[in-house]
């Protein structure tokens, strides 16, 4: 029988329109109904009329291999009776080793091709109880691949490791090699699924080399270069998935081909590069539907995930008509071949896309008829729908039901290890708490909340990848602060920020700041202003020295507004130099009144210096240059300095020291003019002296023409770095960005994925060069350049430039003498002695004089 007669007879089969009509079908075509047939009738027919055929199929033509089926529908019948042990007792001479093989085959059909699970699990005790009473040692790696797989579909981890180290170190030696690799590699995806990513890279390494097979190797390298995505290593599974990419490709894989293209678009995603995430989505979609090979047909398992992955793509996007198109696409595709039987995925997307669309009554809708049909199993599918419904629940402002779905979350989440899962429903069960005034309970939920991210964060080493990780929780957090802010309370809303800013608890080195630790820590006259945008609102948050309570200021400029004037402020740097003469920043009068006027207007006149932490599009603004009600600028009245968030500034302030030692490099590029060269050198001299004279040990010193990278990158444990040279800012790609300096008589350029694999504990890092502040904007209000990178590891300080310098004739030289002078020499605190710095030119353009600003700790006197 060809697979397009199996086709046909399959649907004859499922059409059939009475026992009668489908006995006569069996009779006609006994013959040919072989493996091929049993095998498409799997994938498209239910349990009972799978087992009905097959019963009927086996009373007209018996054999061998029918008689072990037939002898594993009798135990399964047996073990639905509640009769299991009686059954194999009875039928022990016809359990040899081959029908305890096809017990385990059968298992693998309801875990693997139809994914029925129930029928999976009854026919792995049936598999079980014959192996045991029959003896059948052999089988038990085989039995225990199987049972490892239906455990890690049913999300029980450590049941999955339990039953493959039982084999894999019981000391009973198994023969087959790719048994045993098969084995080895299933361990591999357990750590994988714990979250064990280190442990997965040790035994991945030490396995690979042995695997000889193709598909199991390919299937290794995947999980090894999805560990290292989650490690933070982005550009080693990059390449990792490209190379598998090429050789699945060229050996056939195409199954896995599918799944690496899956892993490179959520790789893209985690990126926030759609146009490639898309592609590798629609890779997905072309491998399932045009399956390479005579003997492949349609996976349209395949084609529905490609559907569901792209409708949720354009959801995120807000494309709704295309949305809307691959919801449609996926449903026909389910409907139509027995994928997603209960519905549940099906249900999801529709309750996503009115959720999307702001359909309430059709959310509600959908969520009442569905959530009363989900089947009992714990898996992501269940989980996402019960979140999705309670979301929609918390909307509709029917509060005791969105907590009665979210405690289930919270509960199934705990008993099966969803990490992700559970801190959604930590989160949004107290925002449910919150609005019914059980304060005290929801900040202990939010608690929880942030503990739990801190700790999945906890396993990201790569510094880059820490300041995107939080990305996957962006709604959660918008959810969580926004009732914070509506309950008016600014102490949880402190404490929720702290969680929210995923560089405060990105960074490895500090636990979230608590506000009480803040406010010891603040020298009096030092306002702290921790800004937050979203939800359709914008906050700041104020702590001074010794306060109980951390002032709520309600502010006017919004998300969208916030976000203009910052890419307006970006495109002005473009011609801001052609307009020394006068104020290239005149227009951010509006943006000082909605962003810092009410701010200010609510501290006490004793306040000189304002740390700012601000967020969203904030993080490209200098805010000493905004304008004051009053007239003049927020630097003639206050010392300025920035910080990511308060628990950055915190651990920044307890390394504070005086600096005993630096290293300089000043220097710029080999086609420089003659000025813009004598200016990198005449401020490397000064600095150099000044830093003498204050008593610094001098640890390298390359200015001019000498070795400035190996100055900088050779000495990264000075307590000063210095760096007099060209800075480059790529918005577009921020890694990018960096430092030329010289090498060898030659350009080199240090990027700040460079610096960030490097590390230091610089009390100060000054970097002169252009554009050295600039960050790029993230998601979820986060911004990277090389601020982000300097304080994530353990600087206390850094001095960087908000524009280009200016360079030949500038006044840059000038400020950054006066400042060492008054930090160093005169004993004034960093913020300070760049605001009199820079004050000293006050008569000039402000392009010229205002373009430094001090980030990390700089409130103390050294």
């Amino acid at each position: 029988m060809t697979r397009e007669e199996a086709e046909r007879l399959v649907g004859q089969v499922l059409a059939a329109s009475d026992e009668t009509a489908l006995q006569r079908l069996i009779e006609e075509h006994a013959a040919g109904m072989g493996p091929l047939f049993f095998e498409l009738l799997e994938t498209r027919a239910s349990e009972p009329l799978l087992l009905d055929v097959a019963r009927r199929h086996l009373a007209l033509t018996g054999g061998a291999a029918l008689s072990h089926l037939d002898l594993a529908m009798r135990l399964l019948e047996a073990h639905v009776q509640g009769r299991l042990a009686e059954a194999v007792e009875e039928l022990r001479p016809a359990l040899d080793e081959d029908a305890v093989d096809t017990l385990i085959k059968a298992a693998e059909a309801g875990i693997t091709r139809r994914a029925d699970l129930g029928l999976g699990r009854r026919m792995l005790d049936v598999a079980r109880a014959a192996l045991e009473r029959g003896g059948h040692d052999r089988l038990r790696p085989t039995l225990a691949l199987e049972e490892c797989n239906y455990f890690l579909l049913t999300d029980d981890t450590a049941a999955a490791e339990a039953c493959l180290r039982g084999v894999l170190d019981g000391g009973a030696p198994i023969a087959d090699p790719l048994l045993r690799h098969a084995l080895a590699v299933n361990l591999g995806v357990v750590l994988l699924r714990q979250g064990r990513y280190a442990d997965l890279v040790r035994h991945y390494t030490d396995l690979l080399p042995e695997i000889d097979d193709d598909r199991l190797r390919h299937s290794a390298r995947s999980n090894l270069a999805l560990a290292h995505g989650a490690l933070g290593h982005t550009g080693t599974a990059l390449t990792m998935f490209l190379e598998l990419a090429e050789d699945c490709r060229r050996l056939g894989d195409e199954d896995q081909l599918a799944t690496v293209h899956g892993n490179l678009a959520l790789l893209h995603e985690r990126l926030g590069l759609p146009e490639e995430e898309e592609r590798h989505l629609r890779v997905c979609l072309d491998l399932a539907l045009n399956p390479a090979g005579a003997d492949r047909t349609r996976d349209w398992h395949s084609v529905a995930t490609s559907c569901c992955n792209l409708h949720l793509f354009h959801l995120r996007r807000r494309e709704f008509a295309k949305a809307a198109h691959w919801l449609t696409q996926y449903e026909k595709i389910t409907r139509g071949t027995g994928v997603d039987p209960d519905g549940v995925t099906r249900g999801r997307l529709r309750l996503e896309f009115a959720i999307a669309h702001g359909d309430l009554p059709a959310a509600l809708e959908i969520a009442e008829s569905l959530v009363p049909r989900l089947p009992e199993r714990v898996d992501e599918e269940v989980l996402a729908m019960l979140g999705s419904a309670g979301r929609v629940m918390l909307r509709a402002g029917r509060l005791d039901r969105a907590a009665e779905l979210f405690e289930r979350i919270v509960t199934l989440c705990e008993r099966s290890g969803h990490g992700d899962l559970l801190l959604s429903g930590l989160g949004y069960l107290g925002v449910v708490r919150l609005r019914t005034d059980k304060t005290a309970e929801a900040v202990a939920l939010f608690a929880r909340m942030t503990a739990l991210d801190r700790q999945l964060r906890g396993h990201v080493d790569d510094p880059l990848h820490q300041f995107t990780f939080s990305s996957q929780h962006e709604a959660l957090y918008e959810e969580v602060i926004g009732a914070l802010i509506d309950g008016g309370d600014a102490g949880p809303l402190f404490d929720g920020l702290q969680a929210a800013k995923a560089f405060a608890i990105g960074h490895r080195h500090a636990a979230p700041a608590g506000f009480a630790e803040l406010s010891a820590a603040l020298p009096p006259g030092t306002a702290f202003l921790e800004y937050d945008h979203r939800a359709g609102r914008s906050v700041c948050v104020v702590a001074v020295h010794g306060a109980a309570e951390p002032v709520l200021v309600p502010l006017p400029l919004g998300e969208r507004e916030l976000a203009e004037a910052a890419a307006r402020f970006d495109r002005c740097l473009v011609w801001a130099r052609s307009l020394l003469a006068g104020d290239p920043f005149a227009w951010l009068e509006p943006v000082a009144q909605g962003l810092l006027h009410p701010v200010i207007e609510r501290l006490g006149t004793d306040v000189r210096h304002l740390v700012v932490a601000p967020a969203g599009g904030a993080t490209r603004l200098p805010f000493h240059i905004l304008p004051l009600a009053g007239g003049g600028r927020v630097i003639d009245r206050f010392a300025v300095s920035y910080a990511p968030s308060a628990t950055v500034w915190l651990a920044a302030a307890a390394r504070a020291r005086r600096p005993a030692s630096f290293a300089l490099a000043a220097g710029g590029k080999r086609d420089d003019g003659e000025g813009l060269r004598r200016g990198f050198t005449d401020e490397g001299e000064e600095v150099r002296r000044l830093l003498r004279s204050a008593g610094c040990r001098e640890l390298a010193a390359a200015i001019g023409t000498g070795d400035t990278c190996a100055a900088l990158l050779d000495h990264l444990d000075a307590d000063i770095l210095h760096v007099a040279a060209h800075g480059l800012f790529d918005p577009a790609r921020p890694a990018a960005s960096g430092l030329s300096l010289s090498a060898d008589g030659q350009d080199r350029f240090v990027s700040l994925e460079t610096l960030a694999h490097r590390q230091t504990a610089a009390e100060l890092v000054f970097l002169s060069g252009c554009d050295t502040g600039r960050v790029a904007p993230l998601r979820n209000q986060e911004a990277l350049g090389l601020v982000s990178v300097l304080l994530s590891q353990q600087v206390t300080a850094a001095a960087l430039s908000f524009w280009p310098i200016l360079g030949e004739g500038g006044v840059a030289p000038d400020i950054v003498a006066a400042f060492y002078q008054g930090w160093l020499l005169a004993g004034l605190s960093k913020a300070e002695a760049l605001r009199q710095a820079m004050l000293r030119h006050r008569d000039r353009p402000l392009y010229e004089w205002a373009g430094y600003g001090l980030f990390g700790f700089a409130a103390e006197g050294r």
